[in-house]
């Protein structure tokens, strides 16, 4: 499966982003990471862009904003 395909995607490549990343992989749940630097398979969106927030975040069912300070982040994830 590519990460185009996969129905979650965690916003944020920090610390907790990967760790959250990493026990989904470990569980074999297919997952795509977005984070503003982008990377080796890591899309590139910033959590502050609503528009690269909602083409990273298409065909997804489920987003898990780990981009913070959260009071910060929410209004553009959820505009996304």
């Amino acid at each position: 499966m590519k990460p185009s395909d996969a129905q979650i995607c965690v916003l944020s490549a920090g610390i907790v982003g990967r760790r959250i990343a990493g026990e989904l992989a470990r569980a074999s749940v297919p997952h795509r990471l977005a984070s503003r630097h982008g990377g080796d398979g890591v899309i590139t969106a910033d959590a502050f862009d609503s528009t690269a927030l909602a083409a990273a975040f298409a065909g997804t069912r489920v987003v898990i904003n780990a981009a913070g300070p959260l009071r910060d982040t929410a209004a553009p994830v959820l505009t996304a």
